[in-house]
C-alpha cells in the first residue's frame, strides 16, 4: 500500500487525524466506496480495528462526515425506511460479517497507527498476516 503522493477531493481533519486512515480500511478490508460498501465496512472497523470510542465520537461527530450520513440515510430512502433497513436487512450482515470474516482475523488492524513498513508493504501480504479474508 504506497502513500499517495498527491490527494485528489476533500480531505476530513479529525483531531489531528484525516480521512485517510478511513479510506486504507476500505482497501485493507475491500470494501468500496459506494453506500453500500460504507454500510459493510462498518463491522470490520468495529470490530476488526483498534479503533477507540474516543475516535469513533470524534468521527460522527464531524461536520463533514454528518452530512454525508444525511445523504445515506437519503439514498436508503429517508429516515424511517433507512432505519428499517439497517435494522432488519444490514445488521443481520453485520452478524454474519463479524461470524465468518472478523472473528478469524489473527489481530486487530491499527486504524490509525500504520507504520511505514506496513504502507510500503503489498495488500495481499498485509491481508494474511491479520488472516484478513474480504467480502466476494
Amino acid at each position: 500500500m504506497a502513500r499517495p503522493a498527491v490527494r485528489n477531493g476533500p480531505i476530513i481533519n479529525v483531531n489531528g487525524k484525516t480521512s485517510i486512515d478511513h479510506d486504507l480500511t476500505r482497501v485493507i478490508f475491500g470494501c468500496d466506496t459506494s453506500l453500500i460498501g460504507e454500510i459493510l465496512l462498518k463491522p470490520w472497523i468495529l470490530f476488526g480495528c483498534d479503533i477507540s470510542m474516543a475516535e469513533l465520537k470524534a468521527y460522527a461527530d464531524n461536520p463533514e462526515v454528518q452530512k454525508l450520513n444525511r445523504e445515506g440515510e437519503a439514498l436508503l430512502g429517508g429516515k424511517l425506511l433507512g432505519t428499517f433497513k439497517i435494522v432488519f436487512y444490514y445488521t443481520p450482515q453485520f452478524f454474519w460479517i463479524w461470524l465468518t470474516h472478523v472473528r478469524k482475523m489473527s489481530q486487530k488492524w491499527p486504524h490509525s497507527a500504520l507504520t511505514d513498513e506496513m504502507m510500503n508493504a503489498r495488500i495481499c501480504d498485509l491481508r494474511a498476516d491479520y488472516n484478513i479474508s474480504v467480502l466476494n
